[in-house]
């Protein structure tokens, strides 16, 4: 059975872990490293404890909203008891930033003003969710079952490393933003967390910035200088397709009015038929 709250938790605790790893840092290593690897195991389980649900065909869901349906998106009131069917689409909306009506900022059990109206062009209104279906949830697992294991091997081969406190960050800020990446419902989240990914990439390529050593490359000193650059030169590469990213992001929701991806495929659905 799915851990409640397990798309939002499944990316949150790495997250939580990278955040904290600097304290715990400041208590003791061992425990930095322990909690570092822990984190990153939490992820894990609760990534295969949607599994079940998915393979079941159905999902039970602990959250206040939900939207259903490639066609007219009805709303249903939120009830964790009942088993909802979802043939495989389904979009979650944890926390709705922008509503579409501008009268209630949503989140759960925490009533509060209204969000002023920023445009015209957010009629489906901005918000965080998660799409939970297969291929999301496979990938997810993938992210965070991986993750962890090479959390595992990083304790014996970067044993007595200098700048643990960073790689551990650095690792744990990665596993959560791909996951993040993976199971977000709309091409902003995803653009999100692919930048996220990005910045731990640069990070952990130049982790050994420091290194005193001569350099494998002639037109550096040391290879420490080499690791530097060849972090800079992903980080740049990656800006360059990043870019590009956004503007098809950006051309998109002007041409179908949303970010999301449910609705984009209903569009697309739509749009065949006529």
């Amino acid at each position: 059975m799915m851990i409640p709250y397990a798309p939002w938790l499944v990316w949150i605790i790495p997250m939580l872990g990278a955040v904290l790893t600097p304290l715990f840092s400041k208590i003791h290593h061992k425990l930095r490293d322990l909690c570092a690897i822990l984190f990153a195991g939490a992820a894990a389980v609760i990534a295969v404890s949607m599994i079940p649900d998915i393979w079941a065909g159905y999902i039970t869901l602990p959250q206040p909203q939900i939207l259903l349906g490639l066609t007219a998106f009805p709303t249903y009131p939120w009830d964790i008891t009942i088993p909802l069917t979802t043939d495989w689409h389904i979009i979650v909306k944890w926390m709705a930033l922008i509503p579409y009506d501008w009268t209630q900022l949503w989140i759960p059990n925490i009533p509060i003003n209204p969000p002023a109206q920023i445009g015209a062009y957010l009629p489906q209104g901005l918000y965080a969710g998660v799409l939970i279906d297969p291929l999301s949830i496979f990938m997810a697992n993938v992210t965070a079952c991986i993750g962890f294991l090479i959390m595992v091997f990083s304790l014996g081969y970067m044993h007595g490393e200098p700048d643990l406190t960073r790689y551990w960050f650095f690792m744990n800020f990665f596993i959560g933003g791909m996951i993040f990446l993976v199971i977000s419902d709309n091409l902003i989240q995803m653009f999100i967390g692919w930048e996220i990914v990005g910045l731990c990439s640069w990070g952990l390529i130049g982790f050994w910035h420091k290194a005193r050593e001569p350099s494998p490359v002639p037109d550096y000193v040391t290879e420490g200088e080499y690791n530097a650059y060849c972090g800079m030169k992903a980080f740049i590469t990656t800006k360059v397709g990043d870019i590009a990213l956004l503007i098809a992001i950006v051309i998109i929701f002007f041409a179908s009015g949303t970010f999301n991806y449910v609705q984009l495929q209903q569009n697309a659905a739509i749009q065949l038929l006529n």
